[in-house]
């Protein structure tokens, strides 16, 4: 995936977080010769809200390894209703696809073909 279309891509999730009343930032490393950008090697942004916190992998058109980020989760997140580790893959001209990586494996939630001002966030 190029630079420029996954830039995009977390701008679409930015803007439908910001809209929810979502803190959102990336907080990928940036660095020519940096052989791991992304937070502990999954995260590329962080939301927050009310206490809560979504530490969240974008992804354009294909999914992550779900077998690394599970094994994450229960190994840092274990018992931690409060900060949540989630992928959220765009399919071009289709949607969203959420990967929830929580203790006894990951939760898929499908919302290709559902409108933008359908999607709420808050309750997840």
């Amino acid at each position: 995936m190029s630079r420029r279309k996954g830039n995009r891509t977390v701008r679409k999730l930015k803007a439908l977080f910001l809209e929810d009343g979502w803190l959102f930032d990336k907080v990928e490393k940036k660095g020519k010769f940096l052989k791991e950008k992304d937070l502990f090697g999954l995260i590329d942004v962080i939301a927050l809200k009310e206490g809560r916190m979504r530490m969240i992998q974008v992804k354009t058109n294909t999914p992550p390894n779900l077998g690394r980020f599970q094994e994450w989760a229960e190994t840092h997140l274990a018992g931690n209703k409060w900060v949540v580790l989630e992928s959220w893959t765009w399919y071009d001209c289709k949607g969203w696809v959420v990967h929830r990586f929580v203790p006894g494996g990951p939760c898929r939630v499908d919302l290709r073909g559902i409108k933008k001002d359908l999607i709420r966030l808050s309750g997840s």
